[in-house]
């Protein structure tokens, strides 16, 4: 019964996709933001914040995967 809104802040969605998204030899964008990767990045970003002392995934927090 725990909303995805407190657990996450708004940036750190912004945050996730500027890390799982890289650019090519002609500037095109990359997205590696596959399942996959969500989860594992979502699961890290919260073992992270518990160390850290946070309350919710911050932008912050995810920049510092």
């Amino acid at each position: 019964n725990v909303k995805v809104d407190d657990i996450f802040e708004e940036g750190a969605f912004k945050a996730m996709s500027l890390r799982l998204t890289t650019r090519d030899a002609h500037s095109k964008s990359i997205s590696h933001a596959y399942p996959l990767m969500i989860n594992n990045y979502a699961a890290r970003a919260m073992n992270l914040a518990y160390e850290m002392g946070e309350k919710k995934v911050t932008e912050a927090v995810v920049m510092a995967l």
